[in-house]
């Protein structure tokens, strides 16, 4: 049966999207894809999925949808800056060049300065990205439902016909 459903997650680390699919297939196959910071829910989410779908393939998408949530730190690399400062002296004075080096010219010199994203804590995330896949499945078991429903009301009516003929 085809399908789909939808919901939505909302932590201090951002929103998170969860869309499932489902198209007909004789068997069941579950694809996954996370944000690769939460990877080791994928095992998880396909036990989930599997508990409610049997056939069909059926893909399962959690999008990051915004990443302005996510926690970074700025920090400098003291020991870089340092062999720079060192490295432009020792030009200057091979040169024979003078002048002052300032600490935003270090400062912009590559790698300087790192911004680190905090990773992911997949496990604190799990209780509400496992809500937003329930409701999610729940929205998708529905479509699902409700195709079978009208593939056996129009089964039925077929039958009935051919009946009516016999």
């Amino acid at each position: 049966m085809t399908g789909y459903g939808s919901a939505e997650a909302l932590s201090a680390s951002g929103r998170f999207v969860v869309e499932i699919r489902s198209v007909n297939h004789r068997f069941g196959e579950v694809l996954v894809r996370l944000p690769r910071e939460l990877s080791q829910l994928e095992e998880r989410v396909r036990a989930a999925v599997q508990s409610r779908v049997w056939r069909g393939r059926v893909e399962v998408s959690i999008i990051r949808d915004n990443r302005s949530f996510r926690t970074r730190a700025i920090r400098p690399d003291t020991e870089l800056a340092a062999a720079y400062a060192q490295a432009l002296a020792e030009l200057a004075r091979v040169l024979n060049v003078g002048g002052q080096l300032t600490l935003s010219q270090i400062a912009s010199l590559p790698d300087v300065i790192k911004v680190e994203e905090t990773p992911e804590d997949a496990e604190a995330i799990w209780p509400l990205l496992a809500q937003a896949l329930d409701e999610a499945l729940a929205g998708l078991v529905a479509m699902r439902e409700g195709e079978g429903a009208r593939l056996a009301t129009d089964l039925r009516g077929r039958l009935d016909r051919v009946e009516a003929r016999a």
